[in-house]
C-alpha cells in the first residue's frame, strides 16, 4: 500500500523538480546590461556564489529563483524551462479563474485546515475571494 501512494506521488509529480536554465539566466543579465556582480549585489551574494548559480554548478535557493524572476520581470516557470513564455501571467487576469473554481476554494481550506470547509465556511471564504477580486479592480 505505501508503495502504491509512493509511486502515486512519483507520477503525479514527474517532471516538476525542475533546474535554473542557466543560459536563460545568463542571456537575461547580458540584455539588460547587467555585469554578475550586478546580479551578486542584488541577491545579496558574492560575485563567485553568483557565478556557480549562472554556471548550474551550484542551484539557487528557491526566493533567488523568484527575485531574480521579478528583477527581470520573468516568470519562475522560464527561469525554470517550464515555459517559453518569458511573460509572468497578470495576476488580474488569473485570479478569477483561479479564486472562482469552488473546488480550488474547497482545496485551499483543507490544505490549510485538513478537512473540508462547513457550508458556512466556504460561504465566508467566497466571500472572501469575492472582496479580493473586486479590490483587484480598483
Amino acid at each position: 500500500m505505501e508503495s502504491d501512494i509512493i509511486s502515486l506521488y512519483n507520477n503525479k509529480c514527474e517532471g516538476m523538480i525542475t533546474m535554473l536554465r542557466t543560459d536563460r539566466l545568463k542571456s537575461l543579465r547580458k540584455s539588460n546590461g547587467k555585469i554578475q556582480q550586478d546580479i551578486a549585489d542584488f541577491l545579496g551574494v558574492g560575485r563567485t556564489t553568483y557565478v556557480k548559480y549562472e554556471n548550474g554548478d551550484s542551484e539557487p535557493p528557491l526566493d533567488f529563483i523568484v527575485r531574480l524572476a521579478c528583477y527581470f520581470e520573468v516568470s519562475t516557470d522560464f527561469l525554470l524551462g517550464k515555459s517559453d513564455n518569458p511573460t509572468p501571467p497578470d495576476a488580474k487576469k488569473e485570479a478569477p479563474n483561479i479564486i472562482n473554481d469552488a473546488e480550488a476554494l474547497r482545496a485551499y481550506f483543507r490544505s490549510k485546515k485538513g478537512r473540508d470547509p462547513t457550508p458556512e465556511e466556504f460561504s465566508r471564504l467566497n466571500d472572501f475571494a469575492e472582496t479580493l477580486i473586486k479590490g483587484l479592480d480598483e
